[in-house]
């Protein structure tokens, strides 16, 4: 019998095998894994029994600065984006302030228009 997803063997000819053997590390904790998680700075395990008794010690990671050509170009797009959408918000409210003072002005001259026929003077 095989248990391919905890990657444990029982034996072929044993039908009571109950407790699987691991074919790759055994964790303390009981998970079972392939034998290229030992030592791997990773803690594959959860109770770092993986990374235990390793003769190379720890291994360090590197954290890697962003480039800083790619930042600034992020902070030029960003830029550029805000740029944009606020001289679109001040253009579509200038041309509705403009509209709405083009109503304003058609209004009164169509006042003054009326006014004028009314009292004869045009």
């Amino acid at each position: 019998m095989i248990q391919a997803d905890r990657n444990c063997i029982c034996q072929k000819d044993d039908s009571d095998c109950k407790t699987p053997q691991c074919a790759g590390f055994l964790c303390n904790n009981s998970k079972c894994f392939i034998n290229n998680v030992r030592c791997n700075g990773v803690d594959d395990c959860g109770d770092n029994s993986d990374e235990m008794d390793c003769k190379s010690g720890p291994v360090e990671i590197p954290v890697i600065d962003p480039d800083p050509k790619t930042t600034r170009m992020k902070r030029r797009i960003y830029a550029y984006l805000i740029a944009v959408a606020c001289l679109t918000i001040l253009g579509y409210l200038a041309y509705h302030v403009s509209k709405w003072i083009y109503h304003i002005y058609q209004a009164r001259s169509q006042d003054l228009n009326f006014y004028s026929y009314a009292l004869g003077t045009v």
